[in-house]
């Protein structure tokens, strides 16, 4: 005999539908912001110039990595209206356009860089209660300056709260950090992230693909290794700043991180890469024991 219970689904089976329809809603919220982001106006945007001192040299393609960024850190990350998420190297802004429309009350959006007229862009622009901007002050920019040598950072981030933060993501701005800055943001890092915190971070790793690219364009000798693991080359805004997978690891530990994921970008020819730049997700470190 068959009875109504026999033809209820079961509680995998409502899990499964429940998933789904979150997946749904997920999806339908972020093709909203998506179309908001590429509808942008120029009049809507940061000047070109401003544009241009980030690395786009137009419009259209502020727009097309500001959808493409979104979108990963959105579904990567499973972002909602009440995330709290850390923009370093927010520039004039391109990132602040879509969470500005994902953002509702109890979520937060905190933007920093070193280039006051971007932050006092972003600060005119975006007129959001959960968005704030701040300068950080570099005592030595040598992305703008020439590098002073004996002249040291200061890289705290003390407008942020302690253990906030769902995420922090950071677009290429460790491939122009030296290495006693990049730990510096990461030790802040490790203090601002919740216990499941991640961290996403673009860089450039010094490998054997690498080594290959630059001796086929004969630039090695371009490249210096400036101390263990650690390679420089470049002034200004083409500074580049790369580290060994090994440094990585190292630099991660000592400021109480650990790396959860890695991802070879195309950059130096890199076979199979998603992303131009190499990517790292970070979190607080574990304890080996742990299982």
């Amino acid at each position: 005999m068959t009875t109504n219970n026999d033809n209820q689904p079961s509680n995998f089976i409502k899990s499964i539908d429940a998933q789904r329809q979150k997946q749904v809603t997920a999806l339908a919220r972020l093709n909203e912001i998506n179309t908001y982001c590429r509808e942008l106006t120029d009049v809507d945007l940061p000047p070109l110039p401003a544009m241009q001192k980030i690395g786009s040299d137009s419009a259209q393609h502020f727009k097309n990595v500001m959808v493409h960024t979104f979108t990963e850190l959105y579904n990567r990350f499973k972002l909602h209206p009440q995330s709290t998420v850390f923009d370093l190297g927010c520039g004039s802004g391109r990132m602040a356009y879509p969470f500005a429309q994902l953002l509702a009350e109890g979520g937060a959006y905190y933007g920093a860089d070193v280039w006051q007229e971007g932050i006092e862009l972003c600060q005119q622009r975006f007129n959001h209660p959960q968005m704030t901007f701040h300068h950080i002050p570099a005592q030595n920019n040598y992305y703008f300056d020439e590098f002073k040598s004996g002249v040291s950072n200061n890289f705290t981030l003390s407008f942020l709260p302690d253990a906030d933060l769902d995420l922090i993501f950071a677009i290429s701005v460790f491939t122009h950090l030296i290495e006693e800055d990049a730990l510096a943001y990461l030790r802040e890092f490790k203090r601002t992230l919740r216990p499941n915190g991640c961290a996403y971070i673009t860089c450039f790793i010094i490998d054997q693909f690498f080594m290959d690219f630059v001796d086929a364009k004969d630039i090695r000798a371009s490249f210096k290794e400036k101390a263990p693991g650690h390679y420089q080359a470049y002034k200004g805004q083409d500074f580049f700043a790369g580290f060994t997978r090994r440094k990585w690891e190292q630099l991660l530990a000592t400021a109480g991180l650990e790396l959860i994921s890695f991802e070879r970008g195309s950059w130096a020819q890199k076979p199979g890469a998603r992303t131009f730049q190499d990517l790292l997700i970070v979190t607080h470190q574990r304890g080996i024991d742990e299982m």
